[in-house]
C-alpha cells in the first residue's frame, strides 16, 4: 500500500524525514481565487487542495498548470464547508464523489476511515466499490467525541490535550475490532458520550483492513500523528 503524508510548508522538512511522498497542504481556493502559500517551494508528491465555497471549473486550468510545474502526481481535494466539488473535479478528470486522484485520469473512490458504527471492513469495501485498486483512504487519527445514538455521525473534534483529560476521567478504554478504533464511555457536560481515538495498534488494524479490501493508498495528516502511529502505519503498509 502506498502512503502519503499530508503536511503544510512549515512542517514539510520535518515530515520528509519519514521518507513518504508528501501531500502538500499549501493550496486553497477561496472567494473564487486559487492560492498557494507564499513560503511553499517544492516539487513532487501530490497537491492537497482545500476549497471554500464554489470553485469555478475554469480554475482547473490554473490547478493543472501548477501540477505540471511542480511535477505533482495527483490531487487531494477537500471541501472546507461541504460545498459540492463535482463540476470542478470533473474538469480535473475526476469522477464524483471522488476526492483523490492518483495521477492523470486514474481516479478512484475516496474512503473516510472515521467509522463510528457497524463494521470498518464492510464500510471500506462499500466505499471502494468495484475498483478497490483505485481507492484511497483518508487515514485520520484524531479524537472524536460522539453523543449517542448519533444517527448522523456528527461529532466534536478534540485536541490531544482535551482528549487526554477526558480519558483520565473515564479511567478505562477499549478496542473495537469491528471499528478498528479505541473508545471510552464517559460523561461530558453531564451527558453520556463516546470518545473514539487511535493508537498504533488501531492504525495498524485499519491499514490491514484497507489492504485486505484492495485499497491502493492512504493519506495521513502529519500533525495528527505521533512517531509511534507513523511507525505502525509504515509497518502495516509493508514499508
Amino acid at each position: 500500500m502506498r502512503l502519503y503524508l499530508a503536511a503544510p510548508p512549515q512542517l514539510l522538512r520535518e515530515a520528509g524525514k519519514w521518507g513518504l511522498p508528501p501531500a502538500h497542504m499549501a493550496y486553497r481556493i477561496a472567494g473564487g481565487v486559487f492560492m498557494r502559500d507564499a513560503s511553499f517551494d517544492a516539487v513532487g508528491g501530490m497537491m492537497a487542495l482545500r476549497v471554500t465555497g464554489e470553485a469555478a471549473p475554469e480554475l482547473a486550468r490554473d490547478v493543472l498548470r501548477e501540477c505540471r510545474v511542480r511535477s505533482f502526481s495527483g490531487f487531494l481535494l477537500e471541501s472546507a464547508d461541504g460545498t459540492p466539488l463535482s463540476p470542478f473535479a470533473q474538469r480535473l478528470g475526476a469522477e464524483i464523489p471522488v476526492r483523490y486522484g492518483g495521477g492523470g485520469r486514474n481516479y478512484g473512490a475516496f474512503i473516510s476511515t472515521e467509522i463510528f458504527r457497524g463494521s470498518f471492513a464492510e464500510a471500506v469495501r462499500g466505499a471502494a466499490g468495484d475498483a478497490p485498486f483505485r481507492a484511497a483512504a483518508d487515514l485520520s487519527v484524531g479524537f472524536r467525541l460522539y453523543a449517542p445514538p448519533c444517527p448522523d455521525g456528527r461529532c466534536t473534534r478534540l485536541s490531544r490535550a482535551k482528549a487526554a483529560k477526558l480519558l483520565a476521567c473515564a479511567g478505562r478504554s477499549y478496542f473495537s475490532e469491528k471499528l478498528c478504533v479505541n473508545y471510552a464511555a464517559l460523561f461530558s457536560g453531564g451527558k453520556p458520550r463516546f470518545l473514539l481515538f487511535d493508537t498504533p495498534a488501531s492504525v495498524a488494524a485499519k491499514i490491514r483492513a484497507l489492504r485486505a479490501a484492495g485499497t491502493e493508498s492512504a493519506v495521513l495528516l502529519y500533525s495528527e500523528n505521533t512517531p509511534d502511529t507513523l511507525r505502525a502505519a509504515l509497518a502495516a503498509a509493508g514499508k
